[in-house]
């Protein structure tokens, strides 16, 4: 995805103008016709379907590419488009990865409500979508630091020790450093400075 390495590079206004094309291909019906749908796509046999569900690429990089300018309004604002989506052509494949970015955009503007809210749909998302399991150790280190941020450092314990399993158990090196570190912050947090 072109407009994701440009906005990883924080060249915004491109990743804006690429995605701005793709949806206008992606919302021409016209384009239907000859498209290629890979044959394991879950609708592989419905071309409609398949179209409209291109758009959750493009508001997905769109959210990320408002969270980058500093505008998380707008990103949470895409993100919200990418589940209606997922909702209305009934994707197997849920919304881990909305809910999980709507939840820590929540967190970042210490929204904690609405921050444990969605990052608990991303959670039930995960656990009921098999593929998208390698997210659940993120998802639990989230939760955890919200549950840190409000001082219920019993509850975060367990979500960053849960977290450390899960990603050791799915072999996620990066998971388990992020996990770790979160329970080093939990550490410090208590005084407890050999155990950090």
């Amino acid at each position: 995805n072109k407009s994701y390495l440009i906005q990883k590079q924080s060249n915004y206004s491109l990743s804006f103008k690429l995605c701005n094309e793709a949806l206008a291909i992606i919302q021409d019906k016209k384009n239907e016709k000859g498209a290629y749908i890979p044959p394991d796509d879950e609708f592989a046999a419905d071309v409609e379907k398949f179209r409209i569900s291109r758009k959750v690429g493009v508001f997905h990089q769109l959210g990320n590419t408002y969270r980058g300018a500093g505008n998380p309004e707008k990103a949470i604002e895409y993100f919200k488009k990418v589940i209606l989506i997922q909702e209305e052509i009934k994707s197997k494949y849920g919304n881990v990865t909305a809910n999980m970015n709507i939840g820590s955009i929540y967190f970042s503007m210490e929204k904690l409500d609405s921050a444990l809210i969605y990052s608990n749909r991303a959670l039930k998302n995960a656990n009921s979508t098999g593929g998208w399991k390698t997210y659940l150790g993120n998802i639990l280190v989230n939760i955890g630091y919200i549950y840190l941020k409000r001082g219920s450092l019993d509850s975060a314990k367990t979500y960053f020790k849960n977290a450390i399993f899960v990603s050791n158990q799915q072999n996620n090196l990066q998971g388990e450093i992020s996990s770790n570190n979160a329970m080093a912050d939990l550490f410090e947090k208590l005084n407890q400075t050999d155990s950090m």
